[in-house]
């Protein structure tokens, strides 16, 4: 999990938590704009740029988490038409979490697997038991298929 520092899609303004309540450079913003969503990521002022499914492009400082991921369990909202997948941390990990929860709240976290943003919860304080639920628009399939992917090591 990394925070946010900015983030751009297109047609929106840039949002998002900013260092100090510094507003983005132009010339950042234009490089967010102009970043390509299908080069992977790329290196900007020591964060990491990268973006998620709908081509939202992320500005991402250091990981305050990595892995600890104890389990990931596919969930069905309203019937079965919608999924999420409900991530429990390992007590190292919750308590990592809850140290980012301390210092951080109302900070967006952003949740990166294989290069990609798959979910940017913001930080709150029910994040302090271990668990968070990744949103999206899962089918069973791909919800079961993230549970897997989130506990494979």
């Amino acid at each position: 999990m990394r925070p946010v520092y900015a983030r751009y899609a297109v047609g929106a303004p840039l949002g998002g938590p900013q260092l100090g309540g510094q507003q983005v450079s132009n010339a950042l913003v234009d490089t967010m704009k102009n970043f390509d969503c299908s080069s992977g990521t790329q290196d900007v002022q020591g964060m990491l740029m990268v973006c998620d499914s709908l081509g939202t492009v992320f500005l991402l400082k250091n990981p305050v988490l990595t892995g600890g991921v104890a389990s990931a369990d596919a969930k069905a909202i309203h019937g079965d038409k919608l999924w999420y997948v409900m991530v429990g941390l390992d007590p190292e990990a919750t308590k990592a979490l809850s140290g980012v929860v301390d210092t951080m709240p109302g900070s967006e976290l952003a949740l990166v697997i294989d290069n990609h943003v798959i979910s940017a919860p913001i930080v709150d304080s029910s994040m302090k038991d271990g668990t968070l639920g990744v949103t999206g628009d899962y089918n069973e399939k791909q919800a079961k298929a993230l549970a897997a992917q989130l506990t494979q090591n």
